[in-house]
């Protein structure tokens, strides 16, 4: 297995290098970041493009169960690879990584098959908001979880070598092929099918782009590998999915909550609000946050990886202040501009989800502040620090949800955006104190 070399021979893109030292040779921070972030406006203008379309071809019940499914599939996916993939950009042995490779398509595909029944059960107990779904879904939750997971493996390859003009096209390409089997389906009426065809569809459209032409041998290596490789690898990565496997799931719930207690409490249609507001606030964050901390994990472990520990210092400090920056310009029109128009765009069915902007948008601006700083504790294996936020959000969200009980949906989504703020100033003083002790 250490002869595959798989990392250092993925095409297109520079080799991988065989230590840190390479790092002062690569292009800028916000260069690269700017590559990523040119195929990711692209997604996002498609998105925002699309959107009173869909919001006219389906209704607030049917993105209001999509949503739920998302929430499920997200918090599956998040664990996928039992965190292995972090770990592809810490080893600067090569043969290493190809066994974290396999270790992680083997984790991938188990866990998709527990994702999908464990969904089904579910839905078919009609338990923690997931009775809005058939139990059928299932089916569905295993092919998206699987894609997902890989996508997030080979990702992780490419983020290694900083093949940063593959990654570009992946949000562009995925979203793509979301809008037309959405349009698709609901120009013929097929609603939620059409909507979880979709979300299938764009979980794999990505992996033939991403694997290049290693992909075929990736899988060929993940099914020659032993049982006691696979298992020895596992032993001496155990800290990530340790560590981080429990605070992915706090963090899953923390960000499941407030959808789940609105259509539990308030209904689907109240849930389709909620959704298309998160999701229209959060563009930013998920796009141009996304793009920004794939290039700061990258170089932020080259300069890990070389012993500057100096340089990684000078890189966070750089990056928080100008993502601070950012996130201030962001906020603006999404507190004056956004909600006025929200329903003509939309259409008057979604006018009170335009409402529900501002609150929303100023969770989405802490977010957008820290998230992309959050790859450090995992290129400084100090995901034990992590717990700390883990704790404070879950412990804000469950005050913010108690508060709101027997409340109209606005007031659910004030306090559950100020427990959500919160909970990213803890996240930014962890993320600070870890950096401070390097």
């Amino acid at each position: 297995m250490n002869d595959s070399n798989i990392v250092a021979s993925m095409e297109p893109g520079e080799p991988i290098p065989e230590n840190g030292g390479a790092a002062v040779k690569h292009r800028s921070l916000w260069l690269a970041s700017a590559w990523l972030m040119g195929g990711s406006l692209f997604a996002q203008i498609l998105t925002v493009a699309t959107m009173p379309l869909v919001t006219r071809l389906f209704t607030p019940e049917d993105i209001g169960s999509l949503s739920v499914f998302v929430t499920f599939y997200t918090m599956a996916s998040a664990c996928a690879c039992m965190r292995f993939d972090g770990a592809l950009m810490v080893p600067e042995d090569l043969g290493e990584v190809d066994r974290l490779v396999a270790l992680s398509i083997w984790s991938t595909i188990t866990v998709s098959f527990l994702s999908g029944l464990l969904l089904a059960l579910l839905s078919y107990k009609k338990l923690f908001g997931l009775g809005v779904l058939s139990p059928w879904a299932g089916c569905f939750a295993v092919a998206v979880v699987c894609g997902l997971g890989l996508t997030a493996v080979f990702r992780a390859l490419r983020l290694r070598g900083g093949e940063f003009s593959v990654l570009a096209t992946i949000g562009a390409m995925r979203n793509s092929a979301n809008i037309v089997v959405r349009l698709a389906g609901g120009s013929f009426g097929w609603g939620i099918p059409a909507l979880l065809a979709a979300e299938l569809v764009a979980a794999w459209a990505a992996i033939r782009r991403l694997g290049g032409r290693q992909l075929r041998s990736s899988l060929q290596l993940a099914c020659t590998s032993s049982m006691a490789d696979l298992i020895k690898t596992a032993r001496r990565w155990r800290r990530f999915p340790l560590y981080e496997i429990p605070s992915q799931v706090l963090d899953q719930i923390a960000a499941a909550i407030p959808l789940l207690i609105v259509a539990d409490r308030l209904g689907s249609g109240a849930a389709g609000l909620y959704a298309v507001a998160t999701r229209f606030s959060t563009l930013p964050n998920t796009h141009i946050g996304a793009a920004v901390g794939d290039v700061f994990r990258s170089r932020f472990a080259e300069y890990v990886r070389a012993g500057e520990r100096r340089a990684a210092k000078r890189l966070y400090q750089r990056l928080m202040a100008r993502t601070a920056g950012l996130a201030l310009v962001v906020l603006v029109p999404m507190l004056w501009l956004v909600p006025q128009l929200f329903g003509f765009v939309f259409g008057q069915a979604w006018l009170r989800a335009g409402m529900l902007v501002p609150w929303i948008a100023a969770w989405g601006a802490s977010c957008l502040v820290v998230s992309p700083l959050s790859p450090l504790l995992q290129i400084l294996q100090r995901q034990n620090l992590k717990w700390i936020y883990d704790g404070s959000v879950i412990l804000a969200t469950a005050i913010a949800v108690i508060a709101a009980s027997g409340t109209d949906l606005e007031t659910h989504v004030r306090l559950l955006s100020v427990a959500g703020i919160a909970g990213n100033v803890v996240y930014f003083i962890v993320l600070d104190t870890a950096v401070r002790r390097i």
